[in-house]
């Protein structure tokens, strides 16, 4: 089975051409700085990034920014929530004493790529679990007993005995077909052609013959070409034309189609559709053990330790496949396979 998915971007300004893309693509620095007050715990946790922000000589790309700071810039309703939330859980563990706390909110503050935001934003929320529910919590970033690796945590349920925890956020793997769509899309769309256009032929098996027969990624010089290509077809675009399907943009990967549809009045960048399509996949069950255990190695076999996994990260899970007695039979039967064979094949 397959599914397909499309992304749409929407900018709408009434400003001049250059105004409208630095708008929807730059993070505005007074704006952030400005909300940020409302928000002091995150504030003083992001304070590094808020004075890297503050030496920019021209506004930061969206991208260039920590995850936080393009919340406070775009400042929506779920933004809002989730600053909100954010700040509750650091009143918490400012009125709490552990050791290592400065390196767990350091640690949050200056990441700077998408892992490693997902990894610190769960330490923060599993350790607002502890201290909500009562478990003492004892130290961040634990050495274990072989004395060389760190452990997430420690903490305790009694006054004798601590546990080790480790914390495993997993998201979807991404696939290169997803990350060389990311790019094209991003980089068409911040052409200034004022056109509303269609993108087809993403898909990493091929829609002709029902996907049976996998198809290969674009290399990066063929999304170069790509680009570039379409640039340079702009100018000589006329709306009597419209709509029409542009020549090949790429001859060493045909596959990828361009359809103009219409030109957008007073539109700065490039309004893009595009499409790709991929297998569907169940849970993969197999290697979210494999990150179990990879994590259980670095854990002493004479101490009581604990692996917490976060799936918030994980939005394919099918539901109703985790949610059955059904399913979860099958799941669970998967699983003790999978153990009882070694893990073979991981």
């Amino acid at each position: 089975m397959q599914f397909s998915k499309k992304i749409y971007a929407t900018i709408c300004y009434d400003l001049n051409m250059s105004n409208k893309l630095k708008a929807d693509f730059t993070i505005n620095i007074e704006n952030v700085l400005k909300r940020a007050k409302s928000y002091p715990r995150i504030s003083k946790v992001i304070q590094p990034r808020l004075e890297e922000l503050s030496k920019f000589k021209q506004p930061p790309l969206i991208e260039q920014v920590h995850k936080v700071i393009y919340w406070l810039h775009r400042y929506s309703d779920i933004s809002k929530l989730l600053l909100r939330e954010l700040e509750g859980v650091l009143i918490r563990i400012e009125g709490y004493e552990f050791s290592r706390k400065g390196n767990l909110l350091n640690n949050f503050g200056v990441t700077k790529n998408e892992s490693n935001f997902t990894s610190a934003y769960s330490e923060l929320f599993l350790t607002n679990f502890f201290i909500k529910n009562g478990i003492k919590l004892i130290e961040y970033e634990p050495l274990t007993k072989d004395g060389i690796y760190k452990a997430d945590f420690k903490i305790c349920f009694d006054s004798d005995n601590s546990v080790t925890v480790e914390l495993v956020t997993p998201g979807q793997e991404i696939t290169d077909f997803e990350t060389k769509a990311d790019f094209l899309f991003e980089k068409l769309e911040r052409v200034r052609s004022g056109l509303s256009i269609e993108v087809s032929g993403f898909e990493s098996y091929d829609s002709s013959d029902l996907w049976r027969t996998k198809v290969e990624p674009p290399t990066h010089k063929n999304i170069q070409e790509i680009i570039s290509n379409f640039r340079s077809y702009v100018p000589s675009l006329s709306d009597h034309e419209l709509p029409k399907e542009l020549p090949t943009l790429c001859q060493d990967y045909p596959r990828i189609k361009v359809i103009v549809d219409h030109r957008i009045p007073n539109y700065g960048g490039t309004f893009v559709a595009l499409s790709s399509s991929r297998t569907a996949e169940g849970f993969p069950a197999g290697r979210i053990i494999k990150l179990i255990l990879d994590e259980r190695e670095h854990l002493s076999p004479d101490d009581c330790n604990l692996v917490f996994v976060d799936f918030s990260y994980w939005s394919q899970i099918d539901r109703h496949y985790l949610d059955t007695e059904v399913y979860r039979k099958v799941l669970i039967e998967d699983w003790r396979e999978k153990c009882l064979q070694g893990l073979t094949g991981f």
